[in-house]
């Protein structure tokens, strides 16, 4: 007996029948929800099913439904594109990923930027610690200088560090952004909301970039080896051809760099300005780290400018810390010259402070300390002078003075004074003599040589040898 294919296709299926009502039911409440990112996956309706319905069937035989239901119910239409072109200096797409790699042997995640001229499709790809606003700018800033100009326009899904969605759907660029934009004289695009693929070619590099210059993952000891890799990178990417061109990415780049607009004269302040108030330790509080402050500005007010690599701490137009930027939350930075007035008139808190613990003397002071004790001297009276000589001499002079002092067993601020200023002495400087200045030292004809008198000695040692 043959079966025919019309036969077999009305075979029965319990499995299907059961489900496809409550798969029915789930893609329906899917059209009310606006984020893709929200809405039903084929395998998050088969846990479902298993879970919440206790149906045993396969991921595979839920795919088979999904697919057919989405079909009937007009969810599966595909968005038609229209090929464009770009003129050389027209646009340029930016955005952020997150990757991860191996940094000082840890496996940490990075924030990539990548932006990306649509016209030569040169990339500039760079990572990050965070993606700030300062962080934004500083990395567009990278890119208009390595491009050697600026697009006309920048294209951007709608990043907070950019725009703002306002109360009935309008959206308000950053203020500080656009002092930035007018900076640089660019015109700012955003694709629609939930539209990421508006800005296809960056999203693309992105993905390029993940496959090839993260793959495998890279393993380096702070960002400035990661970023000199990935910049090699996109060195490489230049020789790469231009879809529909004959010209490689990089010589497109040349004939695009002739058509973007000019740097302007002077670099953009990317620094997120922000008034701070220094706390009784003398330190600020910024973006969850503390920073430390000079002691004489504890309880003030203060302007902090927080860069990409450091931030700077000014009161009344002056600067008076400087700090590189952390990362770490909750995390604290010192600098020791900040307290060295406090640690002079607090003797007994010098091995037990913040500030000196991170200075990287504590083990030298600690052990000199030990030492002074050890011989029946006041320790805090030694420890204070030697806050006193770093104020002079500066933590490394006096780092490396303490270390001679012990090693000699100099056990005394007097002693490591002395080292200390000895080491910071210059050194006399030597000048030619000059005859004019001093008439009186006679001048020494040169000695002349006579060979004859090595035979004389040679023979000499000779005959003595014989004899």
């Amino acid at each position: 007996m043959h079966c025919s294919l019309s036969n077999l296709s009305k075979k029965p299926r319990p499995v299907t029948s059961a489900i496809e009502p409550i798969v029915r039911e789930i893609l329906e409440k899917d059209r009310l929800v606006k984020k893709n990112k929200q809405k039903h996956t084929a395998a998050r309706i088969h846990t479902r099913l298993v879970e919440e319905y206790g149906i045993r069937c396969s991921e595979r035989t839920v795919r088979r439904v999904v697919a057919d239901l989405k079909r009937e119910m007009q969810l599966a239409e595909k968005e038609v594109y229209l090929p464009l072109e770009f003129g050389y200096g027209e646009v340029a797409e930016f955005d952020w990923s997150e990757v991860e790699v191996v940094m000082a042997g840890r496996r940490v995640k990075v924030n990539v930027f990548a932006g990306r001229l649509r016209a030569s499709r040169a990339p500039y790809v760079r990572a990050y610690p965070a993606m700030t606003q300062e962080v934004l700018m500083e990395a567009m800033i990278g890119a208009f200088e390595y491009w050697q100009g600026v697009p006309a326009v920048c294209r951007f899904d709608n990043p907070r560090t950019v725009v703002r969605f306002m109360p009935g759907g309008g959206r308000k660029e950053n203020a500080t952004f656009a002092q930035f934009r007018a900076s640089y004289s660019f015109d700012l695009s955003l694709c629609a909301p939930g539209r990421a693929h508006e800005k296809g070619s960056v999203e693309n590099l992105l993905g390029f970039a993940g496959r090839h210059f993260f793959t495998p993952v890279p393993d380096v000891q702070d960002y400035d080896e990661l970023n000199q890799m990935l910049a090699h990178k996109c060195e490489q990417y230049l020789s790469h051809p231009v879809p529909g061109s004959s010209l490689t990415v990089g010589e497109a780049l040349a004939e695009e760099r002739k058509k973007l607009l000019p740097l302007p004269s002077r670099r953009f302040d990317v620094a997120r300005v922000t008034y701070v108030r220094a706390s009784k330790q003398a330190r600020v509080c910024f973006d969850s780290h503390y920073y430390s402050v000079p002691a004489e500005y504890a309880y003030r007010n203060l302007l902090l400018k927080a860069y990409v690599e450091r931030v700077e701490i000014w009161f009344d137009g002056q600067k008076v810390a400087e700090h590189k930027r952390s990362y770490v939350k909750g995390g604290e930075t010192y600098r020791l010259e900040h307290y060295l007035g406090v640690l002079t008139k607090k003797p007994g808190a010098i091995l037990l402070a913040k500030p000196v613990l991170q200075s990287g003397l504590a083990v030298l002071l600690e052990r000199f300390a030990a030492l002074v004790s050890a011989k029946g001297g006041s320790a805090g009276r030694e420890l204070a002078g030697i806050m006193a000589l770093i104020a002079k001499h500066g933590s490394e002079v006096v780092g490396r003075a303490l270390e001679m002092a012990i090693r000699r067993e100099c056990l005394s601020t007097d002693a490591v004074a002395c080292i200390a200023t000895a080491m910071c002495a210059p050194e006399p400087a030597s000048e030619p003599l000059d005859r004019q200045r001093h008439p009186g030292i006679p001048v020494l004809p040169p000695l002349e040589v006579d060979l004859k008198r090595y035979d004389v000695l040679i023979a000499g040692r000779c005959a003595g040898n014989a004899d």
